[in-house]
C-alpha cells in the first residue's frame, strides 16, 4: 500500500521494534480488528501513550488493504515480472533468429491479456465491496 505524500512528510522518522511470534500475530490481529494496518495500530498506542504538544498525528487512521485486493494485486505484479522475462527471452530469440520466436511473442501477448484482466478483476472487486460496505 502506497503512503499519502503528505502523511510521508509529516512522518518521516521510524523506528523499528522487535518481538516474538506471539505477540507480532497478537497485534497484527488487534489492528485487523480495528481495521488497521499494523503501522497505523502502533502509532496510535504511541499517542495515546505519550502527550506531546505537536506531534504529528494522522488525520485519518489507514485501512487494512482488503485480503482478495492484496492477494489478486500481488497476482497483478507477478504476471507483470513473467511479462518482463519473457520480454528479454522473446529479444534473445529474436536476436539470435530461434525458430520458436513466434511462440514467444504469443506467450508476450497472453501474459499481457491475463495481466489486463487481472486488473479489471481488481477494479471490480474495489467497487463492489466500496458498494457493500458503504
Amino acid at each position: 500500500m502506497s503512503r499519502r505524500g503528505t502523511e510521508t512528510r509529516a512522518m518521516a522518522n521510524q523506528a523499528f521494534v522487535r518481538m516474538d511470534a506471539d505477540l507480532a500475530q497478537a497485534c497484527a490481529q488487534a489492528a485487523d480488528r480495528q481495521g488497521l494496518t499494523l503501522a497505523a495500530w502502533l502509532r496510535g498506542l504511541a499517542v495515546a501513550a505519550v502527550d506531546m504538544p505537536g506531534s504529528a498525528r494522522p488525520s485519518a487512521p489507514i485501512p487494512a488493504p482488503d485480503p482478495l485486493v492484496a492477494d489478486l494485486s500481488l497476482l497483478v505484479r507477478s504476471v507483470g515480472r513473467m511479462n518482463g522475462a519473457v520480454v528479454q527471452f522473446a529479444k534473445a530469440m529474436r536476436e539470435t533468429s530461434h525458430q520458436d520466436h513466434p511462440t514467444a511473442e504469443e506467450v508476450l501477448g497472453d501474459l499481457r491479456a491475463t495481466q489486463r484482466a487481472l486488473v479489471g478483476l481488481v477494479q471490480e472487486v474495489r467497487r463492489d465491496r466500496g458498494r457493500h460496505e458503504g
